[in-house]
């Protein structure tokens, strides 16, 4: 027996389930991604590629009476990221199986399973489904399905007809009754009437498009036009085709290239002093990369390959405040692409020929802030945890996006070869650790060393940048005052740590405490020394970590060297 194979019919064997808003059928795969809390629990709980889950659409859960049928499938790649949790898992439906119970642990749904009796036929019925695979082979002018010989070519009859069902192209709802029919001879009817000559859903007519669309049009580039109306000549299903779709997309995105912005290096040096204290470093190689962007621009020159920015050091220490200042400071759109276990179909899409694909990252970020890539700074954040160890790396993806000889002729796989000149924009990068950027990449990067801030500078931010912000955020100006004794007490009383992230964090609880005193009393809040001590306790360090203090007053001595807390929030 295979490992993924379910005990006898006469045992219930508890498997974990995933709810599907798509109806799969048995030879079929299903991507499952950590996207949601059950996929991130059922995730957890895969050790690797042979492992069962039983997919079962939503629909069927939650409103079929009595015992329902699902698709028992076997994990075929799992993905994840460096430090071993699993992103992504590929799924190959196996064959049908009857759900009988259904009950939620935790996050997880854990299903109790039986084998399905799918019945056996006579000779005719067997001649039918073999007619049936020829016809839709015919039909989708494969002139025969992969496999189909002229007996059954390996594939036992109701996997044929499930095969059938898939290149018929049938509906949500025609796959549902298919999967809900346990015996394949029952499933010849609804295959034969989906078959039929007169269903022309497949290939529905064209109709025309209006004026306006067709005055817009002309306004394209010749290739974009041409594109457009062979994705407008493609054959569509049910709702709107994956072809109308694209051509939508090549309509709304902009590709006519604006004059270029000059480069103001004064208020770049203004905005990045005014928003970072000290980092003198990083600002100079900051200014360094504008200048020499400035001076490309008034002699339209191309960028030089490599010389994308990327700015590494702990996590709250202004990574991505810098990059949104370099942005403000040239006169464009900022865009964050996360790409913490991001893979490549997420930065190029998905070809038109799978059911739910979609445009990339790129493109839906450049249509939706209807903007031409030349006004556009890209910030790919957190390049050290680009997904490196997956069947989908996007480390391929990236190496061509950063490298201005690739890049001006970027293709989306939704679009299917429409080139988009991307040579234009700016690129940034951040990353936490230089060693998780892989060599590869950091040959594409300018790699700039961002320090973290001492309890001095700390506390100077607290006073002159963070205080007022949280003030004037709560309309609190008159109201509460904070002493700097106070604030120097929530940066030396706790842990160290290279960011301001924490230290923002308990300047918030300060405030909501004297705005509490406020409330009652309606007097002014001073706010000292041993008023925050109380309100925030002071961390001691003890051999398991960090401990609260019992008591007020002055820490324990510190120890040397002093014990970095980890910021789980990421870099910026």
């Amino acid at each position: 027996m295979a490992p993924w194979a379910v005990e006898d019919s006469g045992v219930q064997c508890p498997l974990s389930a995933v709810l599907t808003d798509d109806v799969v059928l048995p030879g079929e795969t299903h991507r499952l991604d950590a996207s949601w809390d059950e996929g991130v629990a059922v995730l957890a709980g895969l050790s690797g590629p042979g492992d069962r889950i039983v997919l079962l659409p939503r629909a069927v859960h939650h409103f079929a009476s009595g015992p329902a049928i699902g698709v028992l499938a076997v994990a075929d790649a799992v993905g994840s990221d460096g430090f071993g949790q699993t992103l992504r898992a590929r799924l190959f439906a196996l064959r049908r199986v009857e759900v009988r119970s259904a009950s939620r642990r935790g996050a997880v749904l854990v299903a109790e399973v039986g084998e399905v009796d799918e019945g056996d036929a006579s000779e005719a019925d067997l001649d039918r489904l073999l007619r049936l695979a020829r016809r839709a082979a015919r039909k989708e002018g494969l002139g025969r399905l992969p496999g189909l010989s002229p007996e059954l070519g390996g594939k036992s009859p109701s996997q044929l007809a499930d095969a059938v069902a898939v290149e018929l192209g049938a509906s949500d709802e025609a796959r549902l009754m298919l999967l809900r029919t346990a015996k394949w001879v029952d499933r010849l009817p609804i295959l034969e009437q989906l078959a039929k000559p007169r269903r022309t859903r497949l290939r529905a007519p064209r109709t025309p498009r209006p004026r306006s669309s067709e005055a817009a049009d002309r306004q394209l580039p010749p290739e974009i036009r041409r594109a457009v109306e062979n994705c407008l000549d493609e054959p569509g299903g049910a709702g709107e085709a994956p072809g109308r779709a694209a051509a939508r997309v090549l309509r709304e995105l902009i590709w006519e290239s604006p004059p270029a912005q000059p480069v103001d290096l004064a208020r770049a040096r203004r905005l990045l002093d005014a928003s970072h204290a000290g980092m003198a470093d990083a600002k100079r190689a900051i200014l360094n990369h504008l200048v020499v962007l400035e001076w490309q621009r008034q002699r339209g020159i191309p960028p030089a390959a490599g010389h994308a920015l990327c700015l590494v050091g702990p996590p709250g220490t202004g990574k991505t405040t810098m990059a949104a200042k370099v942005a403000e400071a040239m006169g464009r759109r900022l865009e964050r692409i996360p790409l913490g276990g991001v893979d490549d179909v997420s930065l190029v899409g998905a070809d038109r020929a799978y059911r739910h694909s979609r445009p990339g990252e790129i493109v839906r970020r450049l249509r939706a802030a209807r903007v031409h890539p030349a006004q556009v700074v890209w910030l790919l954040d957190e390049i050290d945890k680009a997904a490196r160890w997956s069947d989908h790396t996007a480390i391929p993806v990236l190496l061509a996006l950063l490298d201005p000889s690739q890049n001006n002729a970027w293709q989306d796989h939704f679009l299917d070869g429409v080139r988009i000149d991307l040579s234009g924009s700016v690129f940034m990068a951040t990353a936490n650790e230089l060693e998780g950027i892989p060599s590869a990449l950091r040959d594409r990067l300018r790699c700039v060393e961002v320090p973290g801030y001492s309890p001095a500078e700390q506390i100077q931010i607290g006073g002159a940048k963070l205080l007022p912000k949280l003030l004037s955020q709560l309309g609190a100006g008159g109201v509460v005052e904070v002493q700097q004794p106070a604030i120097a007490s929530l940066v030396l009383d706790h842990p160290r740590t290279d960011g301001c992230r924490q230290l923002e964090q308990r300047l918030q609880v300060l405030l909501a405490r004297a705005l509490e005193l406020h409330m009652d009393g309606g007097a002014a809040v001073t706010v000292d020394a041993p008023s925050a001590r109380e309100w925030v306790p002071p961390e001691r360090m003890s051999g398991i970590g960090f401990q609260r203090q019992s008591g007020r007053g002055a820490l324990d001595p510190p120890v040397s060297p002093p014990i970095m807390a980890v910021d789980s929030c990421g870099g910026r």
